[in-house]
């Protein structure tokens, strides 16, 4: 496993960063069309995945100090159920969003990330039991496995929230 953290963490910001090379692009030429057709005064955002920003320095300095604390904390805190495999890949995700709303604040972000990855554990090891259920009557066979579950996507949505709100 740590292993496979390791090189995810080496080999994900390069490729992300000959992704960004080629998406960006698009994006700006997207964004000239598009006021082409509606007029140079209007306000136009081209929105764009939280992916390109993965190759940002404060972003995976964030990520390679959370990922450890959040095994750690696994192993520590009282009544989580699960072990976060599936948590620390989405570690880097939950890290862009909140070196966003804390402006590169790294600090801030590891807090911000760490709490983020804590609330999901315990989450995580409330619905487990549910999803397993669900899988197991829809005839997928987990005996002996864990259960995947991804609760990042509200945490991006409270994440952007917040930072609204405290700005």
């Amino acid at each position: 496993m740590a292993m496979g953290v390791a090189a995810v963490m080496v080999l994900l910001p390069k490729v992300v960063g000959v992704l960004m090379e080629g998406l960006s692009p698009i994006g700006k030429s997207a964004k000239e069309i598009m006021q082409k057709q509606m007029g140079k005064d209007a306000e136009l955002n081209i929105g764009m995945d939280c992916a390109l920003a993965l190759g940002d320095p404060a972003t995976v300095t964030v990520t390679v100090i959370t990922i450890p604390l959040t095994m750690l904390c696994a192993l520590i805190l009282p009544g989580i159920m699960i072990f976060p495999i599936g948590v620390l890949m989405s570690i880097i995700y939950m890290s862009t969003m909140t070196v966003m709303a804390s402006n590169g604040n790294v600090i801030r972000s590891i807090i911000s990330t760490l709490l983020f990855t804590i609330v999901v554990m315990y989450l995580g090891g409330y619905v487990a039991p549910g999803a397993t259920q669900f899988l197991h009557g829809a005839g997928v066979g987990l005996q002996g496995q864990g259960t995947d579950f991804v609760l990042t996507g509200p945490w991006e949505v409270l994440t952007y929230w917040l930072s609204t709100v405290f700005h």
